[in-house]
């Protein structure tokens, strides 16, 4: 799992392009798990991953 490789964004700095698509999808099955059980709004949480971990990848944050 890649999920658990990562602990800061200089980890995920550190995968490649096939590791964060991975990545991504663990973030999408964690959330659809956790949503499934709590209710929430599904699309804008599942939208911003690719998101999220782009801007992590490209800026020192």
């Amino acid at each position: 799992m890649y999920i658990e490789k990562v602990n800061s964004p200089a980890d995920v700095k550190k995968l490649s392009v096939g590791e964060l698509n991975g990545l991504s999808g663990e973030i999408r099955r964690v959330l659809l798990n956790k949503l499934s059980t709590h209710g929430g709004h599904v699309g804008p949480n599942l939208g911003m991953v690719e998101a999220t971990i782009a801007l992590h990848y490209v800026f020192d944050s």
